[in-house]
C-alpha cells in the first residue's frame, strides 16, 4: 500500500495490534479509519481517507 508507513517495523506493529483491538471490540465503524489515520499518519507516508478505509480493509481480513 505504501511503504513509508512502516519504516519503523516496531511502532507499525504496535498500532496495527491497536487497530485490530478497535476491530474486535466493535468500534463504531465509521470510527475505525479516524484511528488507523492517527496510528499511521506522520511516518514516511501520510494517510488519507481512502488510505485509511484500505488500512481497516486489510486489517478486517488479517485481524
Amino acid at each position: 500500500m505504501d511503504p513509508g508507513l512502516v519504516t519503523n517495523e516496531a511502532r507499525a506493529v504496535v498500532h496495527a495490534h491497536d487497530l485490530c483491538d478497535d476491530l474486535a471490540r466493535g468500534k463504531d465503524h465509521a470510527a475505525v479509519p479516524a484511528s488507523a489515520t492517527w496510528y499511521f499518519n506522520g511516518a514516511d507516508g501520510s494517510v488519507d481517507q481512502a488510505k485509511a478505509e484500505q488500512i481497516v480493509a486489510a486489517a478486517g481480513s488479517l485481524c
